[in-house]
């Protein structure tokens, strides 16, 4: 009986040592006196551009069991030393340390440090020359139908698409469609909609985009005045802002009105065809019309470069020294080319440039033949 009254009351007696741990254990985890503050929505390192927008508060917070949030209470110490302008634009390059610091109302302490690394594209540009080019996208239209779902979506409408086009762009075979090697994208003369002539408009937007290498299009273009064909790229995600302030890559575009001639043009915030002042060059290409030819553009971090056939006729550099008004935070109204951009075939009629003189109203069927485009990035940059 003495021995079963011991074992019951060391049995309890271990019970009650056992609740007193538990409870000791689970008063020191829950204790705020002895919890450091957390933060929220921070990383160890950033990179960025001189003239990217950084606000260094955005998205952090800190938090603690007893005070709860206190992010406003947060301060970053080094920030003296961060070429931040009032208006949040980095100026200068460089590495740069950001401690992030927080005091709850215990006294107790937290920090955390982010190392930020701010590159310099004006420091970086240098006069580059590609050491390989890998081939990332093509179409050989070596199928029939439509033009390949996985490679191209159709833009459609008839409101201008702010050029005053006369077209209404569709996605039918009659007016996009590959046969026996080619595609062909086919303007006819028929009441659809609001409009009086047809075509169609294909683009990479959303399925395939690339930021330097090179772009060749193989392609036979169509006659008549009106006719306004065009290989062109646009940025998949406007970095820097609607048009034009984001560019504009025209790789190729033909007005009809002057036969044979081949247009290679930039638009860009500081020039572009809102006000007249866009840079570009022509070239004449005297069987455009009845024979394919090759369209190239070749894109380099510091410039672009056009060719018909292997044959350069413009290069657009991005030169510093020449643009005396240009800031280093102010790069992309010349040159926004560092972002991707996707690839564009359409078939215009009418409108500002294609009809400026007029359209050949005779004409019932005009056809822009595309045999290949294959896209190349560059994947041995190299700096001379």
């Amino acid at each position: 009986m003495k021995s079963m009254f011991l074992r019951k009351v060391t049995l309890s007696t271990l019970v009650v040592v056992l609740i007193t741990i538990l409870a000791a254990c689970n008063n020191a985890t829950v204790n705020p006196d002895t919890i450091v503050p957390e933060f929220q929505g921070t990383s160890d390192e950033l990179t960025l551009w001189v003239g990217d927008v950084f606000d260094p508060y955005a998205g952090v917070f800190a938090f603690d069991p007893k005070d709860g949030n206190i992010t406003d209470q947060m301060v970053i110490l080094g920030l003296g030393d961060f070429p931040l302008s009032t208006s949040n634009k980095i100026t200068a390059s460089g590495t740069y340390t950001l401690t992030y610091k927080v005091v709850n109302s215990s006294g107790k302490t937290a920090e955390h440090d982010l190392v930020v690394t701010v590159r310099s594209f004006f420091e970086e540009l240098g006069d580059y020359e590609i050491g390989e080019y890998e081939l990332v996208f093509s179409d050989e239209f070596d199928y029939t139908g439509s033009p390949d779902s996985s490679k191209w979506n159709f833009q459609t409408g008839g409101w201008g698409f702010g050029n005053n086009e006369i077209q209404y762009y569709t996605d039918r075979l009659d007016n996009a469609f590959v046969e026996d090697g080619v595609l062909t994208i086919r303007l006819l003369k028929e009441v659809y909609s609001n409009r009086y002539y047809t075509s169609a408009k294909i683009w990479t937007r959303d399925i395939a985009a690339w930021t330097y290498g090179k772009i060749e299009v193989r392609a036979q273009l169509p006659e008549g005045k009106g006719t306004w064909p065009a290989i062109w790229m646009m940025p998949q995600d406007s970095v820097y802002g609607g048009w034009p302030n984001s560019g504009e890559i025209d790789i190729m575009e033909y007005v009809g009105y002057q036969p044979n001639v081949v247009h290679g043009t930039i638009h860009t915030d500081a020039h572009n065809g809102q006000d007249g002042t866009q840079i570009g060059r022509s070239l004449t290409v005297e069987t455009a019309e009845e024979e394919f030819h090759v369209y190239t553009l070749e894109w380099l971090p510091d410039k672009l470069i056009w060719s018909v056939d292997g044959e350069e006729f413009f290069t657009y550099r991005f030169i510093v020294d020449s643009f005396d008004n240009i800031t280093e935070d102010q790069y992309y109204t010349i040159w926004p080319y560092n972002q991707d951009f996707y690839l564009i075939l359409n078939f215009a009629f009418g409108g500002n440039w294609g009809g400026a003189q007029g359209i050949d109203e005779t004409i019932e069927q005009a056809d822009f033949l595309i045999d290949y485009v294959r896209v190349y990035e560059a994947t041995g940059l190299q700096d001379e």
